[in-house]
């Protein structure tokens, strides 16, 4: 099974049950990428724009 990294984003938008999260690309750190995460996998209840969080991808 592949190893799961944990990468530190920012909280861009949250669209209904979905947090958008960027973060820099692992591959190329001059850019970033936007993921999609289900709210339910986050353990901080009030999200909002411009919050700290870190992901496992």
């Amino acid at each position: 099974m592949a190893e799961k990294n944990r990468i530190s984003g920012v909280v861009d938008r949250i669209e209904g049950g979905m947090v958008v999260v960027v973060i820099r690309a692992p591959d190329d750190p001059d850019s970033t990428r936007e993921i999609y995460v289900p709210r339910s996998k986050f353990k901080q209840v009030e999200l909002q724009e411009g919050d700290h969080v870190s992901v496992l991808i």
